[in-house]
């Protein structure tokens, strides 16, 4: 058996192990056939949409019939908003500066001790059946896994997934009813883009209704974010009909989990098998007006997933917990109920204690944002996020890329690139006067949200609770310096080797067609958070009160609505005037942002003309906003 050389780290008050059971919380018998372990995680599951957790029902009947038989935990969070350092931290028990993967270029020590490879040891025959992409085996992944399939074949996003991975998978768990199996499975079935979905699943869903929702409007400010229209967002009229197609997606993914929980039964091992059903973040649906999308802020609707726990004999069937978890605790809890040696340098706890009652100690949920080198602490009900230390220019280029819409003479920006070799495109955005607005979901400072009070994390209290920031502030510092202490025992180790960069060129096109951006280089991530250190004091630059100006985009993305099915309403045209003419004198009231306005009122214009109408321009000339004579 190979010891970790972190078994020798002791953290105290990062991971606790306890052996006592509560007398009044029954503890299965031993299984009495082979021991199973079955973890499934479905990438980009936010946690609303399943049954379960409140979505609407027949979207997701396997899982929930699943939670049904197990425990489901309300308040899991993700480590990271995105697959590669979450899915390492579920894979190790390590938060992400500890396990040390933050990037396409770090692949996991060879020291590090995974979950696999200690299941390994103990036994069990180990398998893993992954979509590709960031969660390929050449990231570090393999290490532990007697089988590691992440071979993605040419085509779509639905030629992959579970369609191609869940024959292999099953056929493997099949051929050793024997054994002691730990089986891992990984899909993109519910990644973006969400109208690439078996046609045949998608139909019941794209029957649904699509209500107007207040969302909508950025949808149309999608065309102009390179990395959203690639990925089709800006094709849906409402955020109502994506989440159609969303569904559809967890629809699909739930029947793969279906298919999986028929074998065990049908083998006599599903009521012994441990079986774990989450994912490695969540979704924006643009709740902070950035995105549709994951893999840069902190908020909860990028980290809070889903959790679902079904213990051997249904123990604790029923059960929901709403304790504040993540997913450093699923490494832990496996190597419990399996009672495998576990290291001492997971950083997470055991979700057993929670079930039988035992005392649940662990550090605060730690999570990071490697693309914007941000750090998030959830205490109780409250959830600190500290300041960015790459600039939001630098955020919005590399992972949205923006392009500046039309504005006729008032077009300017800066140039700069997109990808690589024949992929590479020059694209040119104003980043003083964000037209688009996607700044503004950068705040430069620190933020405190009171998760209990304010769910949708929408009122930032930092300003009034100084001194909780500043206790959080430091705790997370705290857990950082003791987690980079982690990653240099593992980079320091003898049994550490080097390696050349994990990133296979050939996944390139596999990820592209997921969304991810390749912008050229990154800024690389500090060994030390420097903007951490640092007591944030000063005054965050003033960001314009927008609410005036969205009003009116709902107003005009109605119209759009309406044109498109030829059932504009009977005073269009003075609804089209009165809500250019709003615009204009917000600009008026906002020079600095005039920006803003211009290219809504070119796009407003030419609706107007699609539908017969001239607007007067002379109410915008008054507020000082000259346009191109065919923008009328």
């Amino acid at each position: 058996m190979r010891t970790s050389p972190l078994t020798l780290v002791l953290l105290a008050g990062l991971s606790t192990s306890c052996s006592e059971t509560s007398s009044d919380t029954p503890v299965p018998a031993e299984p009495a056939g082979p021991r199973t372990v079955v973890l499934i995680s479905i990438d980009t599951l936010r946690a609303d949409r399943l049954g379960t957790y409140g979505g609407e029902e027949g979207v997701s009947p396997a899982i929930d019939a699943l939670a049904r038989d197990g425990v489901v935990f309300e308040q899991a969070l993700a480590t990271s908003p995105w697959t590669l350092p979450s899915h390492m931290s579920m894979l190790t028990g390590l938060d992400p500066v500890a396990h040390g993967v933050h990037d396409r270029t770090y692949h996991l020590s060879t020291a590090a001790y995974t979950l696999a490879e200690a299941l390994q040891d103990d036994g069990f025959a180990t398998g893993a059946f992954t979509d590709g992409g960031f969660v390929a085996g050449n990231f570090g992944f393999a290490q532990g896994f007697d089988v590691y399939d992440d071979a993605r074949v040419e085509g779509t996003k639905s030629d992959n997934g579970f369609a191609r991975l869940l024959p292999g998978a099953l056929d493997w768990l099949d051929e050793r009813l024997d054994s002691d199996v730990f089986l891992f499975l990984h899909t993109f079935d519910v990644h973006a883009p969400f109208h690439d979905v078996d046609a045949d699943v998608a139909v019941p869903f794209r029957a649904r209704a699509t209500p107007a929702g207040p969302d909508d409007p950025f949808l149309q400010r999608a065309r102009y974010v390179t990395q959203q229209r690639d990925l089709g967002i800006s094709d849906y009229a409402t955020l109502s009909g994506l989440l159609n197609d969303y569904d559809a997606g967890v629809h699909v993914a739930d029947r793969g989990v279906a298919d999986v929980v028929a074998l065990l039964k049908a083998r006599g091992r599903y009521e012994d098998a441990l079986i774990i059903v989450t994912s490695d973040h969540g979704e924006a649906m643009f709740e902070h007006q950035l995105h549709v999308g994951h893999g840069i802020t902190l908020y909860d609707s990028e980290l809070h997933i889903p959790l679902v726990v079904k213990l051997p004999r249904s123990q604790a069937a029923g059960q929901r917990d709403a304790t504040p978890v993540d997913l450093t605790d699923i490494a832990p809890t496996i190597l419990d109920h399996t009672a495998t040696l576990r290291p001492s340098d997971m950083t997470g706890g055991s979700l057993l204690d929670l079930v039988r009652g035992r005392d649940f100690t662990r550090a605060p949920i730690f999570a990071m944002s490697t693309n914007i080198e941000s750090y998030a602490l959830v205490d109780g009900s409250h959830k600190y996020i500290s300041a960015m230390a790459v600039s939001d220019v630098t955020a919005v280029q590399h992972f949205l890329a923006p392009i500046t819409p039309s504005m006729g003479h008032w077009t300017d920006g800066t140039e700069y690139s997109m990808g690589v070799g024949e992929a590479r495109r020059v694209l040119t955005y104003d980043f003083v006067g964000d037209p688009l607005g996607l700044l503004d979901a950068f705040p430069p400072h620190e933020q405190l949200f009171d998760r209990e009070q304010d769910p949708a994390e929408q009122h930032d209290i930092a300003k009034s609770e100084p001194e909780r920031v500043g206790v959080m502030r430091r705790e997370l510092l705290d857990l950082w310096d003791q987690s980079a202490r982690v990653n240099d025992v593992l980079t320091n180790s003898d049994e550490h080797e080097d390696s050349d960069l994990p990133f296979n060129p050939n996944q390139a096109h596999a990820l592209a067609m997921l969304g991810y951006l390749d912008t050229g280089a990154r800024t690389e991530l500090r060994q030390v958070p420097q903007r951490l250190r640092k007591n944030i004091t000063e005054e965050a630059p003033e960001r314009p009160d927008m609410t005036a100006l969205f009003e009116q985009d709902r107003i005009v993305h109605a119209l759009r609505r309406e044109l498109a099915a030829g059932q504009l309403r009977d005073d269009a045209q003075a609804v089209f005037q009165a809500a250019g003419d709003a615009c204009a004198a917000w600009a008026a009231d906002h020079p600095q942002h005039t920006k803003r306005v211009i290219w809504r009122l070119f796009e407003l214009g030419a609706l107007a003309r699609e539908a017969g109408y001239k607007l007067d321009v002379a109410p915008w000339r008054a507020h000082g906003i000259e346009l191109t004579p065919d923008s009328r």
